[in-house]
């Protein structure tokens, strides 16, 4: 699925900050009537604002739902919770605490039962096995592939932030170098004193 968002970064917020600080805004005192300065005042920041934090479209991954998570656990969670502050705010009998213990014991083997079954599910379905298990086992461990960090490479104090930019430059690097290298090994080959003993 593919969607429209800007990003709000650091490099980007500065970015419009120095574009606001460009504009003459008393310009906006040479148009007489309040609708057109308004007018024109909005349609400089609208410009200025885009132009800083650009739309971009983005593909977004499908994400993982519990489907595993039913009604009735939806329930049994609300009465656990509810079980529990019980336990610890009142002063209960020993049958009852009993009975609390056992309830949280049953309610945990259906947990696991339903992940284990929803990963099996999952697992059988699945085309490329590996990548599911690895993303069973990052959703066990609370990790998620949603992070996005913005890149900027600072060349010769020249911060570039795009991300084509900064992909061309290491293409070009990666293409270039082992030319240079062969050259530089040809030079020093050819200065090279050759012992003809």
């Amino acid at each position: 699925m593919k969607s429209w968002r800007r990003n709000f970064n650091k490099n980007n917020i500065n970015k419009f900050t120095k574009l606001l600080e460009q504009v003459w805004w008393q310009d906006v005192n040479l148009v007489s009537e309040a609708n057109a300065k308004f007018e024109w005042f909005i349609s400089k920041l609208t410009f200025l604002f885009n132009k800083a934090f650009p739309l971009r479209q983005v593909v977004i991954k499908k994400t993982y739902h519990a489907t595993w998570i039913t009604q009735g656990i939806k329930k049994s969670s609300k009465n656990v919770r509810l079980l529990n502050w019980l336990k610890k705010c009142m002063t209960i009998s020993k049958r009852s605490k009993q009975y609390i213990d056992n309830y949280n014991r049953i309610y945990k083997r259906v947990l696991k039962e339903a992940k284990q079954r929803e990963n099996d599910r999952l697992l059988l379905k699945a085309t490329n096995k590996p990548k599911v298990i690895w993303k069973i086992i990052k959703n066990e461990i609370g990790k998620s592939n949603n992070s996005m960090q913005d890149i900027t490479l600072d060349i010769q104090s020249d911060e570039i932030n795009d991300l084509h930019k900064i992909a061309d430059l290491f293409n070009t690097f990666f293409c270039e170098t082992p030319t240079k290298l062969l050259r530089n090994n040809k030079r020093n080959d050819s200065m090279s004193p050759v012992n003809t003993e």
